[in-house]
């Protein structure tokens, strides 16, 4: 399991493919090789630009997205609001939320970002 990405301001897809960056040198550094992973995300307008797209298609093995098929790359269409393919929505970060937000409430941002590092540190592997 990664840690969470903290992230401040809008995303644009040149900073969307920054974070992405960040990520695959996590995902090596780890011993996975991102071309035999599969990488989801939703249907957000930095996620489904075509310099994004390209990216992804030349970085992951495959990638399931909410944007139909702008090349013939590795893409399999993802159904918005399915729950089969969103367990993040239907089940993880109500999950994570239980558990940051057990008892009390961070009081700033850098709590909150502290609670939720702790909280996804301690998230058993076969839950993920």
């Amino acid at each position: 399991m990664f840690e969470p990405y903290f992230i401040s301001n809008t995303i644009s897809s040149l900073r969307y493919r920054a974070i992405i960056t960040l990520f695959l040198v996590d995902v090596r550094a780890a011993g996975f090789n991102p071309l035999n992973l599969v990488f989801q995300q939703d249907g957000a307008s930095s996620h489904t630009a075509y310099e994004t797209l390209m990216f992804l298609d030349m970085s992951f093995g495959k990638v399931i997205s909410a944007r139909p098929r702008l090349f013939d790359g590795f893409y399999i269409d993802w159904p918005s609001r399915s729950p089969d393919l969103s367990p993040l929505d239907y089940f993880f970060w109500n999950y994570v939320k239980e558990r940051v937000y057990y008892r009390s409430f961070p009081r700033n941002i850098v709590l909150l970002q502290q609670k939720f590092n702790q909280v996804f540190s301690r998230i058993p592997s076969v839950t993920v």
